[in-house]
């Protein structure tokens, strides 16, 4: 592929993927001998999957760009969670991963850059605009990049823009 001109593979979306797998796994899982549905073994397998299609990609030696997203949750949801789950991690001032577990943290492990995208109302102009966060963002939610010194802490979420500011475009 690299012979082709392409050095970078967006995966848009990866939730996606880990919706089809967990449909597709759904009651094929059953425990030895209860016959019971055995939803670990379904999470062993989506994770495996998951490690697989990384490695996969990561072999390619281009650059590799997943999208994770965030998905917002409403404030009724946010209320009626237990305080375990929020203790656990699981949410993140009311937004909480569309992937998560350990699939999640395939990706997580190996980022360069974690850049939540938040979608922003200037105040005078009413304008809306969407911004990459590099460092934090605001509700504390978890950015972190390689790249902090080349990139500001907030900048527009144009990927094209992003990747040629460090160099890899």
């Amino acid at each position: 592929v690299q012979g082709l001109g392409v050095h970078t593979v967006v995966v848009d979306t990866l939730p996606s993927m880990d919706i089809a797998l967990s449909t597709y796994a759904d009651g094929k899982f059953f425990a030895a001998g209860s016959g019971k549905e055995d939803k670990f073994a379904m999470y062993r397998w989506m994770l495996a999957a998951h490690r697989n299609f990384f490695s996969l990609l990561r072999e390619t030696g281009m650059n590799l760009i997943f999208n994770c997203h965030l998905k917002a949750v409403s404030e009724a949801e946010t209320a009626n969670q237990g305080a375990k789950q929020r203790a656990a991690g699981s949410t993140v001032g009311g937004i909480e991963p569309a992937i998560s577990g350990s699939g999640a943290n395939i990706y997580k492990a190996n980022a360069t850059a974690i850049m939540p995208i938040i979608l922003e109302t200037d105040a005078k102009t009413r304008v809306q605009s969407r911004w990459a966060y590099t460092r934090s963002a605001p509700g504390d939610i978890h950015a972190s990049s390689r790249w902090a010194s080349i990139l500001d802490e907030r900048e527009p979420a144009d990927l094209g823009a992003i990747l040629k500011k460090v160099g890899l475009r």
